[in-house]
Parts: C-alpha cells; structure tokens; sequence
C-alpha cells in the first residue's frame, strides 16, 4: 500500500505497514523493530497485549504517552503523523560551504531547514561540524536532491 492511502484513510494500518510506511519515507536507516513495535530513536509504538502506545521514552523508560489505545490503526496514524513531523539528522560536515550550499538546495526546492551546528569545543577533533535537520515527510525528497 502507498504512504499516501494510509495518511488518508482510505486504508487501516497495522504495525508492521506502519514499518514498512517509515522504510518508504526513507527513514530506514533510523526505524528499529522491536518484537512489541518498533521505534524511532526515542519515539516508539508498541503493543502490549490489546493495548498499543505511542510515547517517548528516555533509557528505555516512557516519559510522555501520546495515545494508548486498542484500535491499532489510529495508534499507527498518531505515530506516522509524528514521525513525519520530526526534525531528522539528513548531513553533517566540517565543511561550512558545502553545507550552506545543500541548504540552499533544499530551501530552493521548499524544503525547510533547520541547522543545528556543532561548535569547535563539542565536535570530534576539535573540529566545528555544520549539521541540516528536516522533516521526516521531507526526508526522501532531501536525500535525492542531494544524492545522499
């Protein structure tokens, strides 16, 4: 099924579509399976018995509960809405120019970017890193404009 029918509607969606949706945004890279769900660095969808939940979870503890529900195809819609709403790490360099020049691409193409940029005193080497996030339901669209 495409991503598109799922944000729709016109299609219920299970746990392991939901996985499959996050794989064709391009977020497979990102996305674990877990035998209950699966997870997005610290947001997760899992179930546990007739009840699934989205939350967050900080070292393996839930910190904020988005939903819990029986009906697993809404949970699998508040999840997918959120993750494609998140701000995801695209590129990194220590190269500035090379990183404004890929911001300029995607902003070109009406991809929003936020620039999270690592100073010399935090980054490996000693080295300041220059870094660009964007939404996840852009994530597919930046890493083929910038070949990545």
């Amino acid at each position: 099924m495409c991503l598109q029918a799922h944000r729709t509607g016109e299609s219920s969606m299970t746990i392991d579509e939901l996985y499959g949706q996050l794989c064709e945004a391009a977020l497979e890279q990102k996305v674990q399976r877990y035998s209950n769900g699966i997870g997005l660095l610290d947001y997760f969808i899992e179930r546990e018995g007739s009840i699934v939940r989205v939350c967050d979870k900080e070292r393996g503890r839930i910190i904020a509960t988005e939903i819990e529900t029986e009906n697993e195809d809404e949970a699998c819609r508040v999840y997918l809405d959120g993750a494609l709403k998140y701000g995801w790490h695209l590129t990194r360099s220590p190269d500035k120019a090379l990183i404004e020049k890929q911001q300029s691409i995607l902003e070109q193409a009406g991809i929003a970017v936020e620039r999270n940029d690592l100073p010399d005193y935090v980054s490996p080497g000693g080295v300041p890193h220059y870094r660009i996030f964007i939404a996840g339901r852009d994530f597919k669209k930046a890493r083929q404009l910038l070949e990545l």
